[in-house]
């Protein structure tokens, strides 16, 4: 399992790290200014494009992580918001973790304008979340640190009627909603995807769709880190 997740962590295409056309509802950076470009209503996803220490990835890798999450409310300027976080990660790796939660911590209020927000930190090593969705809130940001990332699709590629499907095969809805499988996006460990949800002002109905990727086929364990802001 560990073998698996370092090759999934690996090396990997740059292809997508530029920027998008301006058309289209997603755009990539390798700078956290990246997100700045959510402010144009037509985008509601933005990546920050970026690689994991070779070293915080092979300590990652080894570590028996036990399934479990850890949820707090995030008061920016508070004393060290984010140290319970650092529970779950191995010790040779929390003093850079932290400096790395707090860094996503500040980007995320920075372009949301909130001084407090949901924080959860998970191992994950079920199917949840797999089919795609939209997040009923203003905005989220997710970054993987082990495992795959978060899968998402352009607006283009979204037929948004099969929401409406009554259907508990997960693969059955999600081939109604995926106008095409070459279409999905992957993001890969380190990476740092933010989503405008169904209430950010002028999105109702755009929502960014997106999912957890299936990883109990291949005996895969992500630890994932998200700030939600409803």
């Amino acid at each position: 399992m560990q073998n698996a997740e370092s090759t999934s962590t690996g090396a990997r295409s740059r292809a997508t790290a530029s920027s998008s056309p301006p058309t289209s509802s997603e755009t990539t950076g390798e700078t956290p200014e990246v997100f700045a470009r959510l402010a144009d209503p037509a985008h509601n996803v933005a990546v920050w494009r970026r690689e994991l220490p070779a070293e915080i990835t092979c300590v990652l890798a080894a570590a028996p992580l036990v399934p479990g999450c850890i949820d707090r409310v995030v008061r920016m300027g508070a004393e060290a918001p984010l140290t319970p976080f650092g529970e779950l990660v191995p010790e040779a790796a929390r003093a850079w973790f932290l400096r790395d939660l707090e860094l996503l911590a500040r980007a995320f209020q920075q372009i949301s304008s909130a001084s407090a927000f949901a924080a959860c930190l998970s191992v994950v090593d079920s199917d949840s979340c797999r089919k795609f969705h939209v997040d009923h809130l203003r905005l989220r940001l997710l970054c993987t640190y082990r495992g795959p990332g978060t899968e998402w699709l352009a607006d283009a590629d979204v037929d948004r009627n099969g929401f409406d499907l009554d259907d508990h095969d997960a693969e059955a809805v999600n081939a109604r909603i995926v106008r095409s499988p070459y279409a999905v996006r992957h993001a890969h460990a380190g990476d740092v995807v933010l989503l405008k949800g169904e209430t950010w002002p002028g999105n109702g109905g755009r929502g960014a769709v997106h999912r957890s990727p299936p990883v109990v086929a291949q005996k895969l364990v992500r630890l994932v880190f998200k700030l939600s802001l409803r």
